[in-house]
């Protein structure tokens, strides 16, 4: 982060991350994000080094595949170690939960909208997406989002293993959350420059796997449709198998597979929608969505026949790369195939 890395530190990066098995770091007991992100730096500065040089164009290809190979063991160890210095703390005060509530539990951007950010290791992933995934790419591999998304999942964990009283305090907690994102999410409707038109959502989540803590998972999204007045859905990206356990009358569920995951239809929820993830440009005709791999350095062409996602057409202009910007839906509205 910051000057560019010569061909030594790109060398010494993979050198750290051979041999990194996490870090056992103290944080202040009256922690914030950004606390945690100054005590993890040296982890989460060269994790960030080590996703860009996994997506590098211009470094030797022995150590962007070295680095590719390693990402997710990396970003996972830095997640559970930062967990796990959290975890100190609330074992010796249970009244620090409510640092866990500090700033914002939902993000928002352009492309993905009003969403939440969960750690890798809520993920099971397949052959072929845990190194792939966009959360090693750019602004998602910085260490706010990483030490945001393993606050969120530690709300998560927590929610899905205590007593009912921690339940209904942690949805106490997360209320005034919900309210900001459902109003967020009615905004971006309101503010559509088109005559088309969508219902608005919360996308749970756009990096990692809320299906983990399933419970969870229902209880928020009960949350959104009763503060919403059922205005507002939950809409969810998953290939876990505890989504099975998900409550597609709550959420709208599409069920990913890709070429090394196919086997996985079985994990696929009643009243779910099946799309693909099309690496290397792989496309299936036998599910409603293809997504073509894309990154910031290269676009795959389609191989194949079936329904492409238009925000991932290779003849989709960058600036254009949004749901509410092609005008399309499909992965936001009930299912019609099971």
């Amino acid at each position: 982060m910051g000057r560019l890395n010569s061909l030594s530190d790109k060398k010494n990066t993979l050198s750290w991350a051979n041999s990194y098995q996490g870090t056992h770091v103290k944080i202040p007991n009256n922690f914030k994000l950004s606390t945690i992100s100054n005590f993890y730096d040296i982890e989460l500065k060269k994790y960030f080094a080590l996703s860009a040089l996994s997506r590098s164009t211009s470094s030797p290809k022995e150590l962007v595949d070295r680095a590719y190979n390693l990402i997710f063991r990396i970003r996972t160890k830095i997640e559970k170690s930062i967990t796990e210095s959290i975890k100190e703390i609330l074992h010796k005060d249970e009244l620090a939960m409510e640092l866990l509530f500090q700033g914002s539990f939902f993000g928002c951007s352009k492309k993905q909208g009003v969403s939440v950010r969960l750690p890798l290791t809520s993920c099971v992933p397949s052959k072929l997406c845990g190194a792939a995934c966009y959360a090693h790419d750019v602004l998602d591999a910085a260490p706010a989002s990483i030490v945001r998304g393993a606050i969120n999942g530690l709300i998560a964990e927590i929610y899905e293993k205590e007593d009912k009283n921690t339940k209904k305090y942690i949805m106490t907690q997360l209320t005034s959350h919900t309210k900001i994102a459902i109003n967020t999410s009615i905004n971006e409707v309101s503010q559509l420059q088109t005559a088309w038109n969508r219902r608005p959502y919360i996308r749970f989540s756009h990096v990692g796997e809320i299906s983990e803590w399933p419970k969870f998972c229902n209880a928020l999204a009960k949350q959104v449709k009763d503060i919403s007045n059922e205005s507002v859905d939950a809409i969810i990206y998953t290939r876990h198998p505890k989504a099975k356990y998900i409550d597609t009358d709550l959420s709208i569920v599409n069920f990913t597979l890709d070429k090394g995951s196919e086997n996985r239809i079985g994990w696929k929820p009643d009243k779910s929608r099946l799309v693909y993830s099309a690496f290397e440009g792989e496309i299936s005709p036998d599910v409603e969505i293809n997504f073509l791999e894309h990154h910031r350095w290269i676009h795959l062409e389609p191989i194949g026949s079936g329904n492409i996602c238009p925000t991932t057409l290779p003849e989709t202009k960058t600036e254009d790369r949004s749901c509410d910007k092609v005008e399309c839906n499909l992965c936001f509205i009930k299912p019609t195939l099971n």
